[in-house]
């Protein structure tokens, strides 16, 4: 099975108030770089970090970390844009599969991303589900791509996985899935010490 992994890092941080949210310091390193730095312990044909033209520097901490920069020229209009353009690529690389995570997700850790991809290898798709919540990081198969490439606005990719059949669900602890949207949720984060990615 042929992998490429897309890690979504184009969000606008409106919620944080001043400054970059991906950028923001915990345990040392970039918020952006705990969920990258776990997913690039994953064998992978491409790591791309689709990101936006508006924030240079977490481009330039993610090219650092080893991910290959993919610019979502649109990403003022919601995630989709960004699954959008994650599809495209692993289309055109023609990869079997496709991992899709948030750079916002400090706790992932490379266990969880691993049972996801290994969920997807016998479903046409695996997603994390938290309590009644369904949500990345999540694992498709190629003949979902074209799907995910219709996407639009802030549709997310859980309404494509509910069309497919077969689909898998893999538990994940609330704790692992904690994403940071605003400067409460980062200090939170941050008083939690030193992350795990194992």
């Amino acid at each position: 099975m042929s992998l490429a992994i897309a890690l979504l890092a184009a969000g606008s941080s409106s919620r944080f108030g001043e400054g970059d949210k991906l950028m923001a310091p915990i345990a040392g390193a970039p918020l952006c770089l705990h969920a990258a730095n776990a997913a690039r312990k994953l064998p992978a044909i491409a790591h791309w970090a689709i990101t936006s033209p508006d924030y240079p520097a977490r481009a330039c901490a993610l090219e650092a970390g080893g991910w290959t920069i993919a610019v979502n020229e649109n990403a003022h209009t919601g995630q989709a844009g960004s699954i959008a353009l994650a599809a495209r690529l692993a289309n055109g690389t023609g990869v079997d599969r496709l991992l899709i995570l948030l750079a916002d997700m400090p706790f992932i850790t490379t266990g969880h991303l691993h049972a996801v991809v290994q969920a997807g290898e016998t479903a046409v798709a695996a997603m994390s589900r938290c309590g009644p919540a369904l949500l990345p990081p999540a694992c498709f198969s190629r003949t979902a791509f074209p799907g995910l490439e219709k996407l639009t606005g802030d549709a997310g990719a859980k309404s494509v996985f509910k069309t497919l059949e077969p689909r898998s669900e893999i538990r994940m602890d609330a704790s692992m899935a904690k994403d940071i949207d605003t400067v409460a949720d980062w200090k939170a984060a941050m008083a939690r010490g030193a992350l795990i990615h194992g």
